[in-house]
């Protein structure tokens, strides 16, 4: 497995994340968001995390969100579930049910 650098095109460094935000933002341009996004986006600036149960309500009233699965509650679930077994992922489970971004390590 592929180890994921964080340069930038430029030579700087960027945060891990930075690639699913601007991804984000590319999508929101075109009229769709990830549901990933979405959950970061509204997990941003909530210290203490959220329940699962709000993070799904919160992606779902995103305008341009696209889930293709049948349950959508389960498909955020399972999203918020694999990015938290990540070593780099966004984000943490705090609780059983509640999830917050993970804090960034600052290099350099």
């Amino acid at each position: 497995m592929a180890a994921r650098s964080n340069e930038s095109t430029d030579g700087g460094t960027t945060r891990p994340g930075k690639e699913v935000e601007m991804a984000a933002k590319k999508k929101a341009a075109a009229g769709t968001v990830s549901a990933k996004a979405a959950a970061v986006e509204c997990l941003r600036g909530k210290r203490n995390g959220l329940k699962t149960s709000a993070i799904i309500e919160a992606v779902l009233a995103t305008d341009g969100v696209v889930l293709k699965g049948k349950t959508p509650g389960a498909t955020i679930s399972a999203i918020l579930a694999v990015e938290a077994a990540k070593e780099d992922g966004l984000v943490e489970r705090v609780a059983p049910g509640t999830f917050r971004l993970r804090p960034q390590r600052r290099t350099g």
